[in-house]
């Protein structure tokens, strides 16, 4: 008995960790008032402000090192919305923090763990802003890497389950297998994994707009490759479906030699899904000396759909009209129906490890047991923090750059979203973030 106690109590210390990112004191710490600033100012088209609330809240040094991986990636949206220099250093300094926690050698208490579509959207980023400033070999380093970190996903994310798995330590006298399946049985939790089934024809960790931002890079670059840029069209094709525009630049893709100046507009439309907690409450059998049934209450998380801000946007004067080349609620629901079980598992094992804590508290009576089992029933969250910047989809057009470069762009309501002007020498691409209706449009001219 005194054996499986001190193997509990450690697992009490490895779950303290896991909840420490509550406390607003911890580097990798995320307080409700800080987010919903960020949030709403964002929301309302202050991407300046939005940056600066981040930097702040972050606690972001002028080379981009921060010790808070969520506020850095928060920042880095909000620098590329805003054109802002120090946008690389920032999203690479969220990146080593990435690959810090991926390698296990980060010791920061309630530190953001990044999704794999995380990871995607900072190369997807800085490839982004490297466009728009002219750096075409850094463009093509991150756009090579977001597909890189695409194909290894399922591959990691099988590694860390069996990694996890192999480290679980449970309490001898409770059923977790039983208490998962009454778990997984509860209508709540069945509802919420439901929902998350809903990601149309995506594979979990694949997200097409850097795909499809890769494959108009590979078009068109002075030293293009039009076979890679037809692989990546059709590979966002073959997740997205067939559509005009696609099936367009697939057909340039398949032309050699110049097809003429182009002007595609990519739409950041509106503000992908976020988390809430829910809480389902399940049996848990009791096998040791004292045999029975518990109760358990664990927190999820579940995802919430947010509005567009448009259902698409009128380019040019003959109003070509933008269509859907990633749907990020597509992408966010592939990988967490994928990493549910996981999650679930996780929660489900945590309640376990307090009913085995009570049971032999009761059991024992010593008073390590007892302050053990305090503390840990007094431990149940779920981690609801998100990038938020992140777009409900992206939507794309394509014309011909008219003789003066100025491309005008209004909804499909009708709302006036400006003329831009675009090189007439070129193709180019006009990168706008739309993240709610009648907020003020972020417009960026995109080079290759």
């Amino acid at each position: 008995m005194q054996f499986r106690l001190a193997i509990n109590t450690r697992c009490v210390s490895a779950f303290l960790l896991g909840s420490s990112f509550m406390l607003q004191g911890c580097a990798g710490g995320v307080s409700t008032k800080d987010a919903a600033n960020y949030d709403g100012q964002l929301a309302n088209g202050d991407y300046k402000g939005a940056m600066a609330a981040a930097v702040d809240a972050g606690k972001i040094d002028k080379d981009g090192k921060s010790a808070n991986l969520l506020w850095s990636l928060n920042a880095g949206a909000a620098m590329v919305y805003s054109g802002d220099a120090r946008t690389i250093l920032v999203l690479d300094g969220a990146e080593d923090m990435m690959k810090l926690r991926d390698v296990g050698t980060t010791s920061e208490k309630g530190q953001y763990h990044a999704k794999t579509y995380d990871g995607v959207m900072t190369n997807a980023y800085k490839a982004v802003f490297a466009m728009e400033t002219g750096q075409g070999d850094i463009a093509r380093t991150e756009l090579l890497r977001a597909e890189d970190r695409q194909n290894r996903a399922e591959t990691e994310f099988q590694a860390e389950a069996s990694k996890i798995k192999s480290n679980e330590s449970t309490p001898g006298d409770v059923d977790l297998t039983g208490a998962l399946a009454s778990a997984q049985s509860n209508p709540e939790y069945a509802s919420a994994a439901r929902e998350m089934g809903n990601y149309g024809h995506y594979k979990a960790f694949i997200n097409p707009f850097p795909t499809y931002l890769a494959g108009l890079y590979f078009l068109n670059t002075k030293d293009g490759d039009h076979e890679k840029a037809r692989v990546a069209l059709e590979r966002v094709r073959e997740l997205q479906g067939s559509n005009a525009l696609i099936d367009g630049d697939i057909a340039l893709a398949k032309m050699p030699g110049t097809t003429g100046s182009k002007t595609w507009v990519i739409i950041e439309n509106g503000q992908g899904s976020t988390l809430s907690e829910y809480s389902i409450t399940f049996p848990v059998p009791v096998i040791g000396k004292i045999k029975g049934v518990s109760v358990a209450t664990v927190a999820l998380p579940r995802l919430h759909e947010n509005l567009s801000a448009t259902n698409g946007v009128l380019v040019g004067d003959k109003a070509v009209h933008t269509v859907v080349v990633s749907n990020f609620d597509y992408v966010m629901r592939s990988e967490f129906q994928r990493r549910y079980p996981s999650i679930i598992r996780a929660a489900v094992l945590e309640a376990v490890l307090k009913i085995g804590l009570m049971n032999v508290a009761a059991q024992e009576k010593t008073g390590l047991a007892l302050i053990a089992a305090t503390v840990v029933s007094n431990i149940s969250y779920a981690d609801v923090r998100s990038w938020s910047a992140m777009p409900k989809d992206f939507q794309a057009a394509r014309i011909d750059t008219p003789k003066d470069g100025i491309v005008r762009l209004h909804t499909d309501g009708g709302a006036e979203l400006g003329s831009v002007t675009v090189p007439t020498d070129a193709s180019s691409i006009i990168y706008v973030k739309m993240p709610r209706a009648g907020a003020p449009p972020s417009i960026q001219i995109l080079r290759f």
